[in-house]
């Protein structure tokens, strides 16, 4: 009896079970599928904010494609134009207008539009395309560039901090005490110009000393300008007439020497982006500190902000779609900018963390200066063709920073290639 009594109970069971699963089955919602593409190391994509957000978003199935910067770039054509691409991934503003110009991604302004208030974000149409109105990005933070200043060096030659009154005048002033000339070699540079370089070098000093490349619509280029020309030629003399920065072929010209120069305490002064204070850091150096770029002889200020930003595939379904929205509205959120702030991933976008960032306990002391600096920051002008121009400029200049073409000519010669190949892109 008893065994037919507890054979009845686990038939019951049994069917009760099997009668309830069905119910059951379609209570569970099915989770959203997303691909977020990660280029770069972990210190631009922690896992901490993956964790965090999955945890906020239990609804979401997260996949990621993780590679090197370089690696991602070179096989995201092959997968967008196969239909393996991820849903959402992060890259710079330039990028982000290329590939939506080319159809690959979402305009995100009417997801701007319902969703946040600008006002609440530093520079956050900063990949918004000049042509079209379009958000073709969204930037979760900033490299600004700022002076970088040996503090000891500048005291030890009775040179005062700089400040925001500084004017390039007095750049060059502080530049001329800092230079060591030695027997063979220059001993300290007060400067390093490293002009080769987009952010810190040839855009930022043609616009701070009036020059201009393109012109608001970015589709014409404005190279051969007598500002232009002018802006060129005083970059070109710190190098060979004032001689306080290196020429080509002296170990600090190019960028990467630089900074190795000034952490070494071989130079004293550069212009650099945000991203160097870790590597200063972790280099143990602590008797620098960074300052406004400083204005022109004019009074007007200037200096370069690059965005790194998110953007959505225009293929994409459209639950997958507002899925990867969730993702970029939880990356420029002040949780996981804390994370990005005290990783040392650039400069914040949201307004919420900029009392936490202006504070963080490690150099540089005046770190509150980058934003300060997004009241005149601009962008590299970026265009459908960004890094195909911006390579013909680099290319037309170089033998101008050796001094074997005259400013003219080589402003000349860009101009003639950068306006060609704008007019192709039309």
């Amino acid at each position: 009896m008893r065994r037919r009594l507890a054979t009845w109970i686990m038939l019951a069971l049994v069917v009760v079970v099997a009668g309830l699963s069905p119910v059951a089955a379609a209570k569970t919602p099915a989770r959203t599928k997303l691909t977020i593409g990660l280029p770069g190391t972990s210190l631009v994509h922690a896992d901490e904010i993956l964790e965090r957000f999955q945890e906020a978003h239990p609804e979401i199935k997260v996949e990621t494609v993780r590679m090197t910067w370089d690696q991602f770039f070179d096989k995201l054509l092959l997968m967008l134009v196969s239909g393996t691409a991820p849903d959402v991934w992060y890259g710079e503003a330039g990028r982000a207008i290329s590939w939506y110009s080319a159809g690959f991604t979402q305009d995100l302004a009417p997801y701007v539009q319902r969703d946040l208030d600008p006002g609440d974000y530093f520079f956050l149409h900063a990949a918004q395309d000049p042509a079209t109105g379009a958000w073709t990005g969204i930037p979760s933070d900033f490299q600004i560039t700022s002076l970088f200043y040996n503090y000891e060096h500048l005291r030890a030659a009775g040179i005062d901090d700089p400040d925001e009154t500084w004017t390039v005048d007095d750049l060059i002033a502080a530049a001329k005490k800092l230079t060591i000339p030695g027997a063979d070699t220059v001993e300290r540079w007060g400067f390093v110009l490293q002009p080769s370089y987009i952010t810190p070098g040839w855009m930022l000093w043609i616009k701070l000393l009036g020059g201009r490349i393109l012109d608001e619509t970015r589709t014409h280029s404005l190279l051969s300008s007598p500002e232009t020309v002018s802006a060129l030629e005083q970059m070109t003399a710190l190098m060979h007439q004032h001689q306080i920065a290196p020429p080509p072929g002296v170990r600090g010209h190019t960028p990467v020497d630089a900074v190795k120069t000034f952490r070494e305490g071989t130079s004293a002064m550069m212009f650099n982006i945000y991203a160097w204070n870790r590597d200063l850091n972790t280099y143990g150096m602590d008797v620098y500190d960074v300052a406004v770029v400083p204005r022109s002889p004019s009074g007007q200020q200037f200096t370069t902000a690059v965005p790194n930003v998110w953007v959505i595939n225009k293929a994409s379904p459209p639950e997958r779609k507002e899925a990867a929205w969730e993702w970029i509205k939880f990356q420029i959120g002040e949780e996981a900018q804390k994370i990005r702030m005290a990783a040392g991933a650039g400069v914040p976008v949201n307004r919420g963390v900029a009392f936490d960032f202006a504070n963080l306990p490690d150099p540089p002391l005046n770190r509150g200066i980058y934003l300060d600096s997004y009241a005149f920051a601009e962008t590299l002008e970026e265009n459908p063709v960004w890094a195909e121009y911006t390579s013909a400029i680099e290319r037309a200049l170089e033998p101008l920073w050796a001094a074997e073409v005259t400013a003219r000519e080589a402003a000349e010669r860009a101009h003639r290639e950068v306006q060609a190949i704008l007019e192709r892109a039309t």
